[in-house]
C-alpha cells in the first residue's frame, strides 16, 4: 500500500484509511457479536462516537500546545503536524477528565459499563484489523507487529468468549501494556500507557466506591 495518496490538493495518508476501515470493521464486529439488544446498541454507538469526536479534538489541542511556538506563528501549519505519542497521550488524558466528569460527577454512570465493554468490542477488533492490514499491505513483518496482532487477537477472543465481563478483559489490556509496547493505530506507545490506565482504573473505582454509585 502507498504510503499516501493524492487526491488534487489532498493527501490523504495511508495510515489514516486503514484506522477508518478498522473502525468501521470493529463497529460491525461489535453489531455481530456483542450482547446488547438494538437499543442498547444505539446508545452506546452514539457514547463511542462521542468519545471519538471528543478524542480528535483534544488531539488538535495537544499538538498545539506541544508546538505552540509555530501554533501561535501558523495555527493551520501546526495542525498539518502528524501526531505523535506525546500528543496522543494528552489526548488521552483529556478524554479520560472528561469522562471522570460525566459519568461521574455527573452521576451519569448507569451506561458507563456497557460503554466501556462496547468500546472494547470496536478498538480491539480495529487494532487487530489494522495489525492484519500492516502485515499484508504495509508489508511489515516486525516482530512487534506480529505480537500486536496476537495481543490484540487475544483480546478479543478473550471478551467475545466473557460476554459482558468488562473486568478481565481490562485487566489483560492493561498488564499487557505495562509490559509491552503497543501500537494503537499509528501511535507507538510505551508503558506510560499501562502506567496510566492502570491509575485511571484505579480512580474511577475507588469514585465510585466511595460515592455509591449503583447500575454501572
Amino acid at each position: 500500500m502507498p504510503s499516501a495518496w493524492t487526491l488534487g490538493p489532498l493527501i490523504i495518508r495511508s495510515d489514516i484509511v486503514m484506522t477508518m476501515l478498522s473502525l468501521i470493521v470493529g463497529v460491525i464486529v461489535l453489531l455481530w457479536l456483542s450482547p446488547f439488544s438494538k437499543k442498547q446498541q444505539k446508545i452506546v454507538l452514539n457514547e463511542i462516537s462521542s468519545l471519538g469526536i471528543l478524542f480528535i479534538i483534544f488531539l488538535m489541542i495537544s499538538k498545539s500546545l506541544l508546538n505552540f511556538d509555530v501554533f501561535i506563528n501558523d495555527p493551520r501549519a501546526v495542525l498539518s503536524y502528524p501526531s505523535n505519542s506525546n500528543a496522543f497521550h494528552l489526548a488521552l488524558v483529556g478524554v479520560g477528565i472528561w469522562i471522570l466528569w460525566k459519568f461521574v460527577y455527573r452521576k451519569q454512570v448507569h451506561h458507563l459499563r456497557d460503554t466501556g465493554i462496547a468500546l472494547m468490542y470496536v478498538l480491539f477488533s480495529a487494532l487487530f484489523i489494522y495489525n492484519f492490514f500492516e502485515l499484508i499491505w504495509g508489508g511489515s513483518s516486525q516482530p512487534s507487529t506480529l505480537i500486536n496482532l496476537g495481543v490484540y487477537g487475544g483480546l478479543l477472543a478473550l471478551i467475545t468468549v466473557r460476554k459482558g465481563s468488562i473486568l478481565l478483559p481490562t485487566s489483560a489490556f492493561i498488564l499487557s501494556s505495562l509490559f509491552l509496547n503497543h501500537s494503537i493505530f499509528f501511535f507507538t506507545t510505551d508503558h506510560v500507557l499501562g502506567i496510566g490506565l492502570l491509575f485511571y482504573t484505579l480512580i474511577i473505582y475507588i469514585l465510585l466506591k466511595t460515592r455509591r454509585l449503583k447500575h454501572v
